[in-house]
């Protein structure tokens, strides 16, 4: 099988093979290989060390989280709005002309129900260069099926109010688990705590490399135990089952040097915009065109 690499400034790809959508579950994917090249500005992945790391893991603690495939590889993650509804980084899904899939009710980062994307609608205030505003609505089918039991759940966005600096908010997803000495992807859905950071002192950390506006949120854990890694995403920021915010990016390698950055969606022009959104996506239906009379 052959292999083929496509690096450029912000982005790692790897590309194995390419997903079959006819089948309704898929059972094995091919994974990135575990070498690759050092990067400044990479994706990222939650790499914990701490004890709550080593915690089994069940669905059911995180049926809201689905994987991003891109072009049959897990790319970024996502979170479940409503039954038809995602919720990612715009810089995930970005690029025309490639097989963008999505994998819902499993831990494997190989295996899962799929949904294929039928529309995405990115901010229109999304900055790729400066990843401002990174966020983005995918319409998906199948639709997600919720209910007891079920393996899909749907979790609201969290109430537009204040979150004290230091408060532990989960996170989670299917990047890598360590970089050193070379990248290791786990298995299975990983999650870890991570705790949030004031703007003010966000801004600190990043000096002008970085600007912290109001549409951005920061998590950094000091002790340099928890940190995300490559393939990170798009996934989800949790406080009490409510979203909190979605994945960005963070600049440089190591752990607690630099904090994690969230597109905020208590923001109000933020969470506006996803609901309107969410209620105009979920209106639009295609229509077979009329046939033309010779």
């Amino acid at each position: 099988m052959t292999l083929r690499w496509c690096c450029k400034v912000g982005e790692y790809y790897s590309h194995e093979g390419r997903v079959r959508s006819s089948i309704p579950i898929l059972n094995k994917l091919c994974t990135r290989p575990e070498g690759s090249s050092n990067h400044q500005f990479r994706k990222k992945r939650l790499i914990d060390s701490t004890s709550y790391a080593d915690r089994p893991l069940s669905i059911f603690q995180a049926s809201y989280i689905v994987n991003i495939l891109r072009s049959g590889v897990s790319y970024c993650s996502g979170t479940i709005l409503s039954n038809s509804i995602v919720i990612t980084a715009a810089n995930c899904v970005n690029e025309r002309n490639v097989n963008y899939i999505i994998l819902s009710g499993s831990l494997s980062r190989h295996q899962g129900k799929i949904h294929i994307i039928k529309r995405i609608l990115k901010h229109p205030r999304f900055n790729p260069r400066t990843l401002t505003y990174n966020l983005a609505l995918i319409r998906v089918f199948p639709y997600f099926q919720f209910g007891l039991g079920k393996l899909n759940q749907p979790i609201p966005l969290h109430s537009p109010v204040y979150i004290r600096p230091g408060t532990p908010l989960s996170f989670g997803g299917w990047g890598c688990v360590r970089t050193i000495p070379k990248i290791l992807f786990p298995d299975e859905l990983k999650m870890s705590r991570i705790p949030l950071m004031s703007r003010q002192l966000c801004q600190q950390y990043y000096r002008e490399a970085v600007q912290i506006g109001e549409e951005t949120i920061c998590a950094l854990d000091k002790n340099s135990k928890v940190g995300s890694c490559l393939g990170d995403e798009g996934g989800p920021l949790v406080r009490n089952y409510e979203l909190v915010g979605v994945f960005s990016f963070r600049k440089g390698i190591l752990n607690g040097r630099n904090p994690e950055i969230f597109t905020d969606v208590r923001n109000p022009g933020i969470r506006q915009w996803i609901t309107s959104t969410m209620q105009n996506i979920t209106m639009w239906v295609s229509y077979p065109r009329p046939h033309r009379k010779n």
